[in-house]
């Protein structure tokens, strides 16, 4: 149980303010009685999401147990509700943003040096409104966005994001984003043609990431590149590791971080900390070596659902119901329950196309007894609505409640309001 007035007494008006609901149990709720409170505090009738912000204070207690040298700066595409930005920023989280809209979600509630523009492709209009609300550091893989930086903000801070090994992971971005190792001479000469001030390397292995030697091979291609950098004429002195950080907090899940932050410290101290001072952040002890000769390096990181995803539980209501028969060979019927819920692909779980996402449709009311083949569809008038299909349900009432766990990553964040279905609300609990 999180004690917010000896742990965290800084937020307590911002719990106020947002009507955080703290629950008066002195032991966490389990996902049912989180439930049954929110039913009982405001008695919903559409579908919602209860966002427990406790979680993604563990969360943060656990970014700093496993990674102490590492800034995080939350990528805000992952879930730009305001709330969790502030509540991170409070909790001394910076941001990664990717447009002129997410600048100004953070911009008042956080330093903004704490704020790195990570999109290595920005609108021209974006790089001047970017220089004109001071975020300096900003990210490019390419000719063209050194002359749009050169023009519009030649004094600005540059990482050059590089592609990396990420094909063990869900979501690849090779294919769109990053530098050739070949190419990355070229461009640093021009850069230094251009006088622009190019300061360390960025990289992301790709969002899932399913394989932690990966980010141990890549921090070693950036000191390879940091060589180079100095034979040119550039002294870089910040590495961004991107994201790829798991959200689950199952033991598979909690192996394969661990397995993440063993191979990111391996990577640091094989190939960077004897000729850096990297120091510990979040940790009384240093856990590098310290050189006065030696200049700081500066790590940061892009994690965005390794915060947010096991935050949120959704919760769905049966607004329709259609069962269909099917006379089999031997000539018994078989039964397919189909349900619609007041959420679909078009808001929440979009998910599914766009992140790879399988949800698990859980009724609140869970019971024994017989379950029936189901096909799980959103409200909207599309066929291509479908949530799920062949999965074991108990028959399920008009009305009835389901919910989905884990469900803060990239969910909300794509939501629409197709056929005019408005996007869900939510419901903040502290537990």
């Amino acid at each position: 149980m999180i004690n917010v007035e000896t742990e965290y007494s800084e937020l307590s008006l911002f719990l106020k303010e947002n009507k955080v609901h703290i629950p008066s149990k002195d032991k966490d709720l389990d996902i049912y009685e989180m439930i049954e409170q929110v039913f009982e505090l405001n008695n919903p009738t559409t579908a919602f999401y209860i966002i427990n912000l406790g979680d993604i204070i563990r969360q943060y207690k656990l970014w700093r147990e496993l990674f102490p040298f590492i800034e995080p700066r939350y990528a805000v595409k992952c879930n730009p509700n305001r709330v969790i930005c502030q509540l991170l920023s409070l909790l001394g989280v910076g941001f990664d943003v990717a447009s002129k809209n997410e600048i100004n979600l953070v911009k008042d509630i956080v330093n903004i040096e704490k704020v790195i523009y990570a999109n290595p492709y920005k609108e021209s209009s974006s790089i001047q409104y970017a220089r004109s609300m001071d975020v300096d550091t900003s990210v490019f893989d390419s000719e063209d966005e050194l002359y749009k930086m050169k023009i519009y903000h030649p004094k600005g801070k540059l990482l050059m994001r590089i592609k990396v090994d990420d094909r063990n992971s869900i979501m690849k971005f090779s294919e769109k984003f990053g530098v050739d190792e070949h190419e990355v001479d070229k461009l640093l000469k021009l850069a230094k043609n251009m006088d622009l001030n190019v300061v360390g390397v960025s990289f992301h292995v790709g969002s899932g990431c399913m394989d932690a030697t990966q980010y141990y091979r890549a921090i070693e291609l950036c000191k390879k590149i940091f060589n180079n950098a100095k034979e040119i004429g550039y002294n870089f002195n910040i590495v961004d590791i991107g994201g790829g950080f798991p959200g689950f907090q199952d033991e598979g899940s909690m192996k394969l971080l661990k397995c993440i932050s063993e191979q990111v410290f391996n990577g640091f101290k094989d190939f960077f900390s004897s000729e850096f001072n990297i120091k510990t952040l979040y940790l009384d002890e240093d856990k590098f070596d310290q050189n006065e000769n030696n200049p700081d390096l500066e790590i940061i990181s892009e994690p965005g659902r390794f915060f947010v995803q096991s935050s949120h539980t959704l919760l769905v209501n049966v607004i329709g119901r259609k069962i269909k028969t099917a006379r089999m060979e031997d000539g018994s019927e078989k039964r397919t329950y189909c349900y619609n819920m007041n959420d679909g692909i078009y808001g929440s779980f979009n998910c599914i196309y766009f992140d790879h996402q399988k949800p698990d449709v859980l009724p609140y009311n869970e019971r024994n007894g017989e379950r029936y083949t189901s096909v799980v569809y959103g409200p909207t008038c599309d066929s291509m609505d479908k949530i799920c299909s062949d999965i074991k349900l108990p028959e399920l009432a008009i009305g009835e409640w389901c919910f989905i766990k884990n469900f803060g990553a990239y969910t909300v964040a794509a939501s629409t309001e197709f056929n005019g279905f408005t996007k869900t609300k939510a419901f903040y609990i502290l537990n």
